[in-house]
């Protein structure tokens, strides 16, 4: 007996032939035959709404989208976090790239890749420098007062009142942010807590001096 299925690029099925059964699908994941939900480990994914029934307990941003809305550019196994797609196939033509998903790229989306790539290879070694307590990113001046941006156009996420232990100022660009922790207690005593663009937490101090988290 054969099964014969394609799927468009967020998985709902757009060819079904054969008279066979298969517990898997699209992305050669397990799918329920009756419900068409992908089993993807930490949560399901449910192709028609291109959402996860469930929010990812790792991101804060688009928390149910499946691969953040770009499943052409990146894939999500896990169900956390997506991952970008490894290109393994060669040149086909001057405009495209045949990678080994069967997916056809523009070039355009292969600058899109390259640099999601580089950012990676950035927050890897930001990870890897924090073992070395070294920050990989420029360290933030101390800021003058918690109630007030540390830098043009940082916004405020949390609770008020502005400047509290319940919140941080926020680079609306990237990941950057700075919580005051200004009251803390010895041994470590009055800092903030520096998020730096990668996402690597770090306890920045009155003096300049930086340690990890």
């Amino acid at each position: 007996m054969v099964i014969t299925r394609d799927y468009d690029s967020y998985g709902n099925p757009t060819v079904i032939g054969g008279t066979a059964r298969s517990p898997f699908g699209y992305s050669g994941e397990y799918t329920d035959n009756e419900s068409g939900l992908v089993y993807l480990r930490a949560r399901y994914y449910d192709p028609p709404t291109q959402q996860f029934l469930s929010r990812d307990t790792l991101l804060t941003q688009l928390p149910y989208a499946y691969v953040n809305g770009n499943p052409l550019n990146f894939t999500d196994p896990s169900g956390h976090n997506p991952g970008i797609l490894i290109l393994a196939g060669a040149l086909a033509c001057p405009e495209c790239i045949v990678i080994t998903v069967g997916v056809v790229l523009t070039l355009e989306a292969i600058v899109i890749l390259h640099d999601a790539w580089e950012r990676q290879q950035a927050a890897n070694q930001a990870c890897s420098t924090n073992f070395s307590k070294q920050p990989t990113y420029p360290v933030p001046e101390y800021p003058t007062h918690p109630a007030n941006p540390p830098y043009q156009g940082w916004t405020w996420h949390g609770k008020e009142p502005v400047g509290g232990d319940k919140g941080a100022w926020v680079d609306p660009g990237n990941t950057e942010s700075l919580h005051p922790d200004v009251n803390h207690g010895p041994p470590k005593g009055e800092h903030w807590d520096w998020t730096d663009p990668a996402g690597v937490p770090w306890l920045l101090f009155p003096d300049g001096r930086v340690e990890p988290k």
